[in-house]
């Protein structure tokens, strides 16, 4: 049983462990488990209890033994003491316990937290995800390691049976608190685990264990996947900005794929509850083909926007402005330029022209037409998208635009006797 917690499941990084301790059999387990491989190991083992205050005296008696058992073991613990209502749904309890994680592993600087998810429970969330309509992400189960945003969760119990969990701690003389609505069936959980469960392990016996391997394999082939997608991701200054040309070239078997890691990874998620439905990401990958304009909602008040060039991730906050691409003199060009990435300004223009992104009034005097344009227009009249319009850096004189960075410049002509500057933009220019 005591292989069960082993270097390999926890990785060499994790110094400081927070066990999630319950006072369950499943974490009473961990905590022993850990605690007797810390010698051997290096790591240090803190605890964290929630009291969710919803089953009265025996939460406070959970809590009790919890606080026994850390003094007894010299455990530093910290306990989060709740009031939640008692209707709170099992999803809301869950969200409230995680969040006193998150809140105990910064205050004890730890990099890890451990959860006694065992292999029964691996079993249960397979099938809860299957009959939910779950792709393959669910259908892979819990990970042994998920790495957050904040640090890592680990599962070091994935391999073990609930059964051998209470057979350790008779063996060793342990007791734990047994939480009583747990047997109840209120739960969908609480009914696969006392209900479907033990009817599907009477007519195939180990099926619990085939389930748990099932989801193991199907992780093999999400890292695969996994893999695979991240050739796609955008990266640079622009990471929420994925072009039309990269989108055309992704396979459309890893497109939703490709597309929900890249969601998750830009709006920095900590746990898979909010990863996208299978809803969501089908109206998320119908913008790949949809006309530009098009908007499809995201959660957490994000927004996916299809424009002329490709797909925007849309905030539900201000976008930080990424690093403007730099102006610098040129010597390597004969001509007056393309007027993208290379323009030729006559010297007494260059001399009083400033870079910046567009103001309200500006204006331009497109090349080899009469009279001038707002810029907004000249903008849109380019197929310019959007969330790009704010950000473009322009060459200008008061508000007149000598030169827009990667669309083109206005009627700037220069004779060939007049003393003139070649002028070359360096850096990224996602909408070129």
């Amino acid at each position: 049983m005591t292989q069960t917690v082993t270097l390999e499941q926890i990785p060499e990084s994790c110094h400081r462990i927070l066990v999630g301790f319950s006072g369950g059999a499943d974490s009473t387990a961990l905590l022993c488990l850990l605690l007797d491989a810390q010698p051997r190991t290096g790591f240090r083992v803190f605890a964290v209890h929630v009291n969710h205050g919803l089953r009265g005296d025996e939460s406070d008696a959970d809590e009790a033994f919890v606080r026994a058992f850390c003094t007894q073991h010299e455990v530093p613990l910290q306990v989060f003491r709740l009031s939640l209502s008692p209707g709170t749904g099992e999803n809301e309890a869950r969200e409230a316990r995680y969040a006193c994680f998150r809140e105990a592993a910064q205050q004890t600087g730890a990099d890890a937290i451990a959860l006694a998810h065992h292999r029964d429970d691996q079993a249960e969330t397979l099938l809860l995800h299957l009959m939910r309509g779950s792709g393959l992400d669910g259908l892979g189960g819990m990970r042994a390691v998920s790495v957050t945003d904040w640090g890592m969760i680990l599962r070091p119990l994935l391999s073990a049976s609930r059964e051998s969990l209470v057979k350790y701690l008779q063996n060793i003389g342990q007791s734990w608190r047994e939480d009583s609505s747990n047997h109840g069936t209120r739960y969908l959980r609480n009914q696969v685990r006392h209900e479907l469960l033990p009817d599907m392990e009477r007519m195939i016996p180990g099926v619990s264990e085939r389930l748990a391997h099932t989801a193991e394999s199907i992780q093999e082939e999400l890292r695969f996947l996994d893999m695979a997608a991240q050739a796609y991701l955008p990266s640079g200054n622009w990471p929420l900005f994925l072009s039309q040309t990269v989108c055309n070239r992704i396979p459309e078997a890893l497109l939703s794929r490709v597309l929900r890691t890249w969601w998750k990874q830009a709006a920095g998620f900590r746990y898979s509850e909010h990863a996208l439905s299978m809803e969501q990401t089908k109206r998320f990958s119908g913008l790949v083909r949809s006309a530009p304009g098009s908007i499809c909602n995201l959660p957490e008040d994000w927004r996916a926007y299809r424009g002329w060039q490709g797909i925007h991730l849309l905030p539900p906050y201000p976008c930080p402005v990424p690093e403007k691409p730099v102006l610098v003199p040129s010597t390597d060009r004969s001509g007056n330029g393309d007027g993208k990435r290379y323009q030729r300004i006559a010297q007494n223009l260059y001399a009083k022209a400033v870079v910046r992104t567009r103001n309200d009034g500006d204006w331009i005097r497109p090349f080899g037409m009469q009279g001038r344009k707002p810029i907004r227009e000249y903008l849109s009249e380019h197929h310019i998208d959007r969330p790009f319009r704010d950000w473009i850096p322009m060459l200008c004189c008061g508000s007149e635009v000598l030169w827009v960075c990667g669309v083109g410049a206005g009627d700037v002509s220069v004779s060939t006797d007049a003393a003139s500057v070649m002028l070359a933009w360096q850096g990224e220019i996602p909408w070129l």
